[in-house]
């Protein structure tokens, strides 16, 4: 199984495409996304309403259930995975959004709470790919936000010894794989 491949480095984004006085939209996100996804389908040669998988760590997986979860993008995504994705997500570089309190007013523009946005990511598919040992994004926030998705969904538990899958490299490979198998099959 073969895939074009474009990343993106999340908080060069941000860097580059918010600031306090213009925060970034989980709408631009979701637009620059499209973007990307129309290049890749160019550079792939595939037919231009191919439906592209995005995945995501950490800031990464926040990013990607922002841009799963936009009603207008949505067929554009085949399927979205998130690894290590954080109870919370920054939008502006810089300001601590993972940690601020997005319940209060002046700081919601900021960033987005994972469990307000993961229940609009159906009907496209979602994997979710989490540590035992994530201390970056605890077991137990993930077994939360994976309750508050809805179907289609699967949830990965592997056991490894931090955020980034240390001990257990090879089972993170094969459960990344294992994910678009998955979502292909539904």
């Amino acid at each position: 199984m073969g895939f074009a491949v474009a990343g993106i480095d999340s908080k060069v984004y941000l860097r580059q495409f918010s600031s306090v006085q213009n925060p970034l939209r989980m709408k631009q996100l979701a637009r620059d996304y499209v973007d990307v996804a129309v290049v890749l389908r160019r550079y792939a040669k595939v037919d231009s309403a191919t439906p592209v998988y995005v995945y995501g760590w950490s800031l990464g997986a926040g990013f990607a259930i922002a841009v799963g979860s936009d009603e207008d993008t949505r067929a554009n995504w085949a399927g979205i995975v998130s690894i290590g994705l954080p109870k919370q997500n920054q939008l502006v570089s810089g300001l601590g959004a993972n940690h601020a309190n997005l319940h209060a007013e002046g700081n919601s523009l900021y960033g987005f709470r994972s469990e307000d946005v993961m229940g609009q990511i159906a009907p496209v598919p979602l994997v979710m790919i989490q540590s035992t040992s994530d201390t970056a994004s605890p077991q137990k926030v993930g077994n939360a936000l994976f309750a508050t998705a809805r179907n289609p969904k699967k949830y990965v538990l592997i056991k490894a010894s931090n955020h980034r899958f240390s001990g257990a490299r090879e089972e993170f490979y094969a459960a990344l794989g294992n994910a678009v198998t998955w979502m292909r099959e539904l």
